[in-house]
């Protein structure tokens, strides 16, 4: 039990020090994250980042609309 939660603990410790360093320029220099793959990427480069993210927040919204169907639906089973 204590190895799956040390796993989850050291999953979140991982992916929230990437998120810190993804957000870092746009904080401090105030600038969107399309305007930092161009810098990165080129101009046509950053397509594709900014794309991947636009289709992963309707993923991920549709993720959350279906659990929420399910939840209002059935309220007992959860």
């Amino acid at each position: 039990m204590w190895e799956s939660i040390a796993t989850a603990l050291g999953g979140q410790i991982l992916i929230a020090i990437v998120i810190v360093f993804n957000g870092r320029a746009g904080a401090k220099y105030h600038i969107g994250f399309p305007v930092l793959n161009r810098a990165a990427f080129g101009v046509f480069g950053a397509w594709w980042p900014t794309f991947n993210r636009a289709v992963m927040a309707i993923v991920w919204n549709g993720v959350n609309g279906v659990s929420q169907i399910l939840i209002v639906s059935h309220p007992n089973s959860y």
